[in-house]
């Protein structure tokens, strides 16, 4: 899910990626109720859902409509290649988030348990693709902060940016830490569905954050698509405290089918059996 989100990035736009992002919370929503029983999708549900969608289509249409929706180096690979990292980041996404809300019932696992075996479980899938497919990108790293010839000016210049970059690189794993505690806790106690929910609503506040402290420009596209997506989040919430629930599936009798009669003759029965 991290490399292929990565990978996506590095292809797509921020504005498509997010729309695909959006995307995946039906299919998550549908996987969970087919798979693990989960929450009926009301029309409600699935109203919300595409107004999530409708909101990055119209944050993003100013540069969806001037076509950037690739980046650049993105045509040296192709569209098939690019589309394919957001596809396999769509599928990975949904599986982690219907797998850990599974495995987590079924073994009981807290939240300092998910944290770990998930963390544990990524250590060497990243490790050995990395190896496979950043290998020189790791060289030009070193390159640009250890080369032999730089001059003593230039590689004190970045001396202080490699410090820098630790600094960035530590912030950062104390923060991931963070989220994966808390993505631990929202999908023990809510769903697959509402975390994924939760997590595009996320970006709302820093949208709005940009708009008002930094430069961000101020349009009308970002304010509906804001506006949109948090009318999106209300309109879940609702749907969530108003929707059906679903009917059990167990196999076992939730209520004695024994009529009072029958009853009261077994009763009878033992009593005369104990004289």
């Amino acid at each position: 899910m991290i490399y292929t989100g990565s990978k996506a990035l590095q292809y797509l736009s921020i504005p498509l990626f997010t729309i695909f992002k959006n995307l995946t919370i039906i299919l998550i929503a549908y996987a969970e109720r087919t798979y693990f029983n989960g929450s009926i999708v009301t029309r409600l549900m699935l109203i919300s859902f595409g107004m999530m969608v409708l909101s990055s289509i119209i944050a993003g249409w100013a540069d969806i409509a001037a076509g950037k929706t690739m980046k650049a180096g993105a045509e040296t690979v192709g569209l098939l290649v690019s589309y394919g990292w957001m596809v396999a980041n769509c599928l990975t996404t949904a599986g982690f988030s219907l797998l850990m809300k599974g495995k987590g019932k079924e073994y009981g696992f807290k939240d300092f348990d998910m944290v770990f075996y998930n963390n544990l479980l990524s250590v060497p899938i990243l490790l050995l693709l990395s190896v496979m497919f950043e290998g020189p990108e790791a060289r030009r790293t070193y390159d640009y902060y250890f080369g032999v010839d730089q001059p003593a000016k230039l590689a004190a210049t970045r001396s202080s940016e490699f410090t820098g970059l630790c600094i960035g690189i530590l912030v950062s794993s104390v923060s991931s830490f963070a989220i994966s505690y808390s993505t631990a806790w929202c999908v023990r106690v809510t769903s697959s569905t509402t975390y994924s929910m939760v997590g595009a609503l996320n970006k709302l506040p820093i949208a709005i954050a940009g708009m008002l402290f930094f430069s961000d420009p101020v349009t009308f596209g970002g304010v509906a698509g804001v506006a949109i997506a948090f009318s999106a989040g209300l309109l879940y919430s609702h749907a969530k405290n108003t929707a059906p629930k679903a009917p059990p599936t167990s196999a076992l009798p939730l209520h004695n089918t024994k009529s009072s009669e029958d009853q009261e003759a077994l009763l009878e029965r033992g009593a005369k059996d104990e004289k």
